[in-house]
């Protein structure tokens, strides 16, 4: 799937979407990619990887990352969602910027 969103986040920062969860594609474990900006300037572009795939330890970019609490802050657990009917997933990531003074 090649999928596209666009969200503004709340006044604290918080932000919520909904997609359906990554699966494998040849060369690359599953994953969500993000791309932060402010107005038309580029923050982070990072992405998040789905804790317990065993197909992260053979991606070239996740492998890349040698220190293990980098590992863990791109890894998200995909959990059931309490009281889904449908077998939906929930997954938290957090994701931090620091303040600039053009902020």
């Amino acid at each position: 799937m090649q999928g596209f969103g666009r969200f503004l986040s709340g006044t604290t920062g918080e932000y919520y979407f909904r997609t359906i969860k990554p699966v494998p594609y040849p060369g690359r474990s599953p994953h969500i990619h993000f791309q932060i900006k402010k107005r038309e300037r580029e923050l982070l572009t990072t992405q998040c990887y789905v804790k317990g795939h065993p197909g992260n330890e053979k991606d070239g970019i996740y492998r890349s990352l040698r220190d293990p609490k980098q590992r863990d802050a791109l890894t998200v657990d995909f959990a059931p969602m309490k009281e889904s009917r449908v077998g939906e997933l929930t997954a938290k990531f957090d994701i931090v910027l620091g303040v600039t003074p053009e902020a």
